[in-house]
């Protein structure tokens, strides 16, 4: 459907879009080096808003510009340019690129960490220097942008990407389909952990399910053509077990896509204890189909400590049962999804977000020991995570004993890479000095139980690394080079 507009309004839209281009672009990895390309994978959720924009633009030209492939020049750009924020520590390189627009340039930022800063914060970050840096995820702003009806832009759930992956050009698109990348299946989480920057506590949302199996036949189809026969991706869902109907159709989808094209699927997902347990106690023939169709990887959002840290970050589910006919005490509930998962042949993850304002030695110890156990007796991949606390989104960002601590990365915007989940405890994010030695220790200690399968841990971006880095004679960045988590 095209847009709701005439007379003189039609003309000098269709006359502005015939001149001007837009270009979507996908940020270079904070932690690739300037030149070749590095850490290629497709971006499902730039390239979802780009199919959004071609539903209601007809044929405006949309361009697609990774600079994980090279280093782009930012100063031919011309009219719009919509940047993929995929997460805070990603703020400083999205600030490098904006300097280097032209200033007639309307610069639209994307994705979940922009609808949690304030408009104030948005304005200091971004705005200070240009007029027009505009919050891409409110859809108002881009009807009024693009001159739209409100009602004409779809929702980004009923859609599917063909049309965003056929402007992909066939060396490029060989690159990334040999890769494993994002597939777009739901959003959103039912759960409401403290410490967790998405958008929680609300239904799991899926797309259409026709939309994505049209989608997995092309990709199928195209990938074949360039000699794949397999495609490898991880599934968006937060918790992929939250709602087995929904799960139980995608893997109907994918039966049929595979019997259709005759290529393999090789995917992995996260999910959550409660979720995993109460589906291997009533519907245990959903996880396997779900081996049967090549589900090779869990990883589990274990975030052990201990039951009272659980009930202070409100992950209640992980200490909790609703099951009448086991009750399980303490990390015994987590041990169990990671022991059945093994006994499937489904390799487990443990995904082990610590450190919270609660721990104490013995408890990051308890981690250590916990995810040391689950390794050496089921294979479980240690995948630890430093909680960042005060992170938008998260509870503690917006309460008032914290703001001394907001304004300070608000006020210098390079310290956002700090809120890396991998990146070592700083003063910035956990001001105890002794907790913040001990998590750094028991941290370390996890990452190399599996040095080569493991998180890589991530150097901070502040002022007390900055000094540690200068005595190394080496910088940040270059401490931080090619450690990609996964």
């Amino acid at each position: 459907m095209l847009l709701n507009l005439s007379g003189e309004v039609w003309e000098n839209y269709l006359l502005i879009t015939k001149m001007k281009n837009i270009t979507l672009i996908q940020p270079r990895h904070n932690y690739a080096p300037q030149e070749g390309f590095w850490h290629i994978y497709l971006s499902a959720p730039l390239l979802s808003f780009k199919a959004r924009l071609l539903k209601v633009l007809g044929n405006t030209k949309i361009d697609y510009l990774d600079a994980n492939f090279s280093a782009p020049d930012y100063s031919k750009l011309d009219w719009i340019v919509w940047i993929n924020l995929v997460w805070a520590p990603y703020i400083p390189e999205v600030l490098k690129i904006i300097e280097k627009l032209n200033d007639d340039v309307d610069i639209i930022l994307w994705w979940q960490i922009i609808s949690s800063l304030t408009e104030e914060e948005f304005y200091k970050i971004f705005n200070q220097k240009r007029k027009r840096v505009i919050n891409g995820n409110i859809d108002k702003n881009i009807e009024d942008l693009f001159w739209l009806e409100i009602w004409i832009l779809p929702k980004v759930e009923n859609i599917n990407l063909i049309k965003s992956y056929q402007d992909i050009q066939g060396e490029q698109m060989k690159l990334y389909l040999e890769r494993e990348f994002s597939l777009y299946l739901s959003q959103w989480c039912k759960y409401n952990c403290s410490f967790c920057q998405a958008v929680k506590w609300v239904p799991e949302i899926y797309r259409d399910f026709d939309m994505l199996k049209q989608e997995l036949i092309y990709l199928s189809n195209r990938a074949k053509s360039l000699w794949i026969h397999t495609l490898k991706f991880y599934l968006s869902n937060l918790d992929i077990l939250q709602t087995p109907n929904n799960f139980e159709k995608y893997l109907y989808t994918i039966s049929e896509v595979i019997d259709n094209t005759w290529i393999k699927f090789d995917f992995r997902w996260l999910c959550g204890v409660e979720s995993f347990l109460d589906v291997y106690n009533n519907n245990y023939d959903l996880l396997i189909k779900a081996k049967n169709l090549w589900l090779t990887s869990i990883w589990f959002w274990i975030d052990w400590a201990t039951p009272e840290v659980w009930k202070s970050i409100w992950k209640w589910q992980n200490y909790k049962s609703l099951w009448k006919e086991k009750v399980f005490n303490e990390q015994e509930k987590s041990l169990e999804v990671i022991k059945l998962t093994s006994e499937l042949w489904i390799t487990p993850e443990t995904l082990m977000v610590f450190w919270h304002p609660w721990e104490t030695d013995e408890s990051l110890k308890l981690a250590y020991e916990f995810s040391k156990e689950m390794y050496e007796k089921y294979g479980s991949i240690p995948r630890p995570h430093i909680s960042k606390t005060i992170i938008p989104w998260a509870k503690a960002w917006y309460e008032k004993q914290n703001q001394d601590i907001v304004n300070s990365f608000i006020e210098n915007p390079e310290y956002f890479q700090a809120l890396d989940y991998t990146a070592l405890p700083s003063e910035l994010t956990h001001s105890d000095t002794n907790l913040r030695r001990l998590a750094r220790k028991w941290y370390k200690k996890i990452c190399n139980l599996d040095p080569i399968n493991s998180t890589k841990y991530i150097i901070p971006d502040t002022p007390v690394y900055r000094e540690i880095a200068y005595r190394l004679w080496k910088t940040i960045t270059e401490l931080n080079l090619g450690k990609f988590d996964r």
